[in-house]
Order: C-alpha cells, then sequence, then structure tokens
C-alpha cells in the first residue's frame, strides 16, 4: 500500500479524506499536519510516498511549501488539493513542481485518477535514486539556527566556531555558515574578509537559483567553510523578504551537509523562516536577568509565529563562571526549557586575540574550545566530541604531560624513604617529650606523698601515677637536703622508649621535686 501524508488544515476535511483513502484499498495514510511546520517535520521522521497539501495550509503558502518539499524531498510525490481545478491554477501548481491537482472533496475514483499516476512516478524516482530517500544528494542536510536572545551574548561567535568545527571534522564535509543578521552581521568582521555578494544579491534570482549563481555569491574560507555573508549596507537586508529566504536556505539545504545559520538577535522575516526550517534551534543566553527574560520572550513569539516550540530550542548558557550570580540550575528554572548540558565558560583572555586578530583558528585549546566542541556535538553539527581535531599545541602539551607524570612517579619512589624517615624522627622527638612530662608529674606526686605519707607509699603513688609501659623502667631516688631548712627532694628517672615501648630504650631523663618537711 502506498503511504501517504496529508497536510490539511481542517481537521474534518482530513477525516474525510482519509477514509476515501482507505476506502481504495491502495493507499495508507501515515499521518495529519495541520500547519506547514507540521508536515516538514512528519517528513524527516516518516517514509512518506505521496504528499497531500491543501492550499489552505500555513503560515508558509502552499506553493511555497511544495517548492521546499521538492527541494528537500525529490522523492516524494506532492499533489496540491484546490478549491479551484482552473488551469491558471494547474499551471501554478505545476510550476512548483506539484505532481497533480486534486478537489476539496474528491470522490474515490478522482483520488485513483489523481493519486495514482503521482504514486507511480514516486516509485520511479525511488528506484532511479536507490530507492532511499537517505541516499538523496543534500536531502539530508542538517540545518541548524543559532539566535540571541538580545544583542551581545555571543550568537556569532557561537554560529561561527560551530560551522568550524564541523568543516574540520572531516574533509569531505560540505558546510555552509549563513549570516542572516542582515542589518548588524559580523561573520565576514570575526574572519577578517570581506566578499562583493551577500544573501541580498540572490533575492531577485531565488525563483531560479542555479549551482553558478549560488556559488559567486559564496564565500569560500581557508578551512574549506563556505560562507553566505550579509550585505555590507544594512538597509538592503529588508529586501530578503520570506519567500526569498525559504528558497536560498532550501538550495544551500540540498547542497550542503551541515548548514549553520546565524539569524542574531532581531526575528525579522528571513530569520523567522530559517527558525522554522532549522533541524536544531540553539538561542543564545548570558547569566543575567535580562538575557533570561528576553530569551523566554523570544520563545514565545517563534510559538506564536509557529516558527518553533520552547520544547524544539536549547537554551546555551555562554560567559558563565562560578561568580556568576545566576547559575545554570537558576537560569533553567528562569526560562523553563531545555538548557544545553555545555556551558560555555567566561574565557574572555582566550577569546580576545581571536576576535581582534580575526583568525578563529587560533584559539588556543582551553575550557571555551572544549567547551565549543561540546556544543557541537550536542547540536549535531559533529557525530561527537572526539572527532574534532586537536591542534599540534595540544597534542604536545598533552605529550609532555605524560612525560612529566612518569618523571613524578620516579620521584616519588626516590624521595619515599626520605620522607618515612622524617616521619620516624618526629614520631621519636613526640615520645622523648612525653617521657619528660610523666617524669615531671611523678616527681611532683613523689614528693607530695614522701611529706604526707611517708617514704614507703611514695613509690606506690609514683607506680600509680605512670604508664604501664613506663613504669618498668621508673628509677626513684630519695635526695636529703644539707641546708639548715629541712627539704627533701624526689627524683624520677625514665627511660625513653626507641620508637615503642618494650622494643628498647634510646636514653634516660630524669626530674626533681623538692619539699619542704615541716614538723
Amino acid at each position: 500500500m502506498t503511504a501517504v501524508l496529508l497536510g490539511v488544515a481542517d481537521p474534518l476535511r482530513a477525516r474525510l479524506l482519509g477514509a476515501r483513502l482507505v476506502e481504495t484499498g491502495e493507499y495508507r495514510v501515515v499521518g495529519e499536519a495541520r500547519t506547514s511546520t507540521e508536515v516538514l517535520d512528519l517528513l524527516a521522521e516518516r517514509d512518506v510516498v505521496v504528499l497531500i497539501i491543501d492550499d489552505e495550509i500555513g503560515p508558509v503558502p502552499a506553493l511555497d511549501l511544495i517548492r521546499e518539499v521538492g527541494t528537500n524531498h525529490p522523492q516524494i510525490a506532492v499533489v496540491l488539493m484546490a478549491a479551484a481545478s482552473s488551469p491558471d491554477a494547474f499551471a501554478a501548481a505545476m510550476g512548483v513542481g506539484a505532481r497533480g491537482l486534486l478537489p476539496v472533496d474528491p470522490t474515490v475514483e478522482e483520488i485513483e485518477s489523481r493519486l495514482g499516476p503521482a504514486a507511480n512516478w514516486a516509485r520511479s524516482v525511488r528506484r532511479h535514486l536507490g530507492s532511499a530517500a537517505d541516499d538523496v544528494p543534500g536531502a539530508r542536510g542538517t540545518m541548524v539556527a543559532v539566535a540571541g536572545a538580545k544583542g551581545g551574548v555571543g550568537t556569532t561567535t557561537v554560529a561561527l566556531h560551530g560551522a568550524l568545527l564541523a568543516a574540520r571534522a572531516k574533509r569531505d564535509r560540505r558546510v555552509c555558515l549563513v549570516d542572516f543578521d542582515l542589518q548588524a552581521g559580523d561573520v565576514g568582521n570575526l574572519l577578517d574578509v570581506t566578499h562583493r555578494r551577500s544573501v541580498a544579491d540572490l533575492v531577485d534570482v531565488a525563483d531560479d537559483l542555479s549551482v553558478a549563481v549560488l556559488q559567486d555569491a559564496l564565500f569560500v574560507h581557508e578551512s574549506g567553510l563556505s560562507m553566505l555573508l550579509a550585505p555590507a549596507e544594512g538597509e538592503r537586508g529588508e529586501d530578503v523578504s520570506a519567500k526569498a529566504a525559504r528558497r536560498i536556505l532550501g538550495a544551500l539545504k540540498s547542497r550542503y551537509d551541515v548548514v549553520v545559520v546565524d539569524v542574531g538577535s532581531v526575528m525579522t522575516a528571513a530569520a523567522t523562516v530559517a527558525v522554522e526550517m532549522a533541524d536544531a534551534v540553539a538561542l543564545v543566553v548570558t547569566p543575567d536577568v535580562l538575557a533570561l527574560k528576553a530569551a523566554k520572550r523570544q520563545m514565545q513569539l517563534w510559538e506564536r509565529l509557529q516558527a518553533a516550540k520552547p520544547d524544539d530550542v536549547i537554551v546555551v548558557l555562554n560567559r558563565s563562571s562560578r561568580s556568576s550570580d545566576v547559575q545554570p540550575d537558576t537560569a533553567k528554572r528562569v526560562v523553563g526549557s531545555k538548557m544545553a548540558t555545555t556551558v560555555l565558560p567566561a574565557d574572555f583572555k582566550a577569546l580576545q586575540p581571536v576576535v581582534n586578530t580575526g583568525d578563529p583558528l587560533q584559539l588556543q585549546d582551553g575550557p571555551l574550545r572544549r567547551a565549543l566542541v561540546q556544543l557541537a556535538a550536542e547540536l549535531g553539527v559533529i557525530e561527537t566530541a572526539a572527532t574534532s581535531p586537536v591542534p599540534t599545541s595540544a597534542r604536545g602539551r598533552r605529550a609532555r604531560l605524560k612525560h612529566d607524570a612518569g618523571q613524578a612517579a620516579i620521584e616519588t619512589v626516590a624521595t619515599a624513604p626520605l620522607l618515612l624517615f622524617l616521619v620516624l624522627l618526629m614520631w621519636q622527638m613526640a615520645l622523648t617529650g612525653l617521657t619528660f612530662v610523666l617524669a615531671g608529674n611523678a616527681a611532683d606526686v613523689g614528693a607530695r606523698a614522701l611529706v604526707v605519707e611517708g617514704s614507703r607509699m611514695a613509690n606506690d603513688r609514683v607506680d600509680d601515677a605512670l604508664p604501664g609501659a613506663w613504669e618498668a623502667r621508673a628509677v626513684y631516688t630519695l635526695v636529703e637536703s644539707t641546708r639548715l631548712e629541712p627539704v627533701r627532694s624526689f627524683r624520677v628517672s625514665l627511660q625513653v622508649p626507641l620508637l615503642f615501648p618494650g622494643v628498647g630504650e634510646l636514653l634516660t631523663v630524669s626530674s626533681s621535686s623538692a619539699v619542704v618537711a615541716e614538723p
């Protein structure tokens, strides 16, 4: 059975048409779309042979939508369902690539007669192209739109480095960077290039955009990255209409593997079309309340224009640091949308030389560059972060780190005996000091007991005051004074243990305490 996708705005009309398609026994409905955005989303997800588009679908006009489908999905047969079946309507539909015209309330016979040839044509094209949509050159090009919540948040920097990483990841990958910040585009300034052609020069020839005309408008960087720059005169940006933007971006998407569009922070008609056509939308913000509120306002605008849903937008936090008042968790709660897991750090020291010299390839390996690589992988611009080439300087640094790691291991083994000796020496000094303290305390106890209880009890009191390890090594001496005043002195001598009590004896320490013998 032939897979049919319905792009009909009216749910009742779509239901009746789907029932008649099933009644024929030759067609099955694989999905229903109410808007042009839903049509493009379903085409990217499902295998469709015939697409029926209602002439009342929006927000993109039906004829423009047919042209875009024909550019990006040439293996799909598109049939226009229109109320007027005049020759002019038929000619207009055929002019944009439709394979037939269907009345609004078709009968089963009309469906079989109009959809049959279209389905046979689609099957022939699929056999010619290898019967797989993924084999169509350029039909599956990835488009990423990078927008800014407000001016100055780093939108162009993120878009430029993402496109450069995609171009350098694989030599045979065709990557194009489009500057759709039509009035204040800075892509050319960041690369320090000037080009006589811009996107404004393609407006007049957008209906018949040949490969030669498109290549003449593009600037090819030394890295292999192709760029379509914004006009040098900002007022010319107003000439780029939504219709022209759709055709230009459709042509680029069909010819390049990756298309990165810098749409800036002002949503013109062309920028809105870029957001609508993109496979992924990144909204760049900075860790401040103004940028976060602007991001929320931007996503609400896209939702009202049916360009993108908030759930489909990835918010990228740029210039973040530990000292920022707004941390990633707080930003996520304020924006209320999906946040990129990669957070771009505030590494102005690494970025300033790159911006001032106009050579982004000189960005050194560091936290910022590694974060940009991870973000490019997260947006689908490159396969994984590991595929990004590592600069020679980074490889040399890693080699030095490995060499230093081996040297550090050898030095650790050599210094281990010295460290052990220092620890044992400090322990022995602590034991010696403890022995001095115990000897002094025992002498005081013995002298006090000598006067109060007599010499016989003095020795017992000293034994009670000493720990067991020192008691066995204690020597008590009663010293009688030779002066006229009756004074008695009690001396205690202790052996200092060698490292541990009971192992050996290092030296002997003594302490005396004198007491006046009163009557």
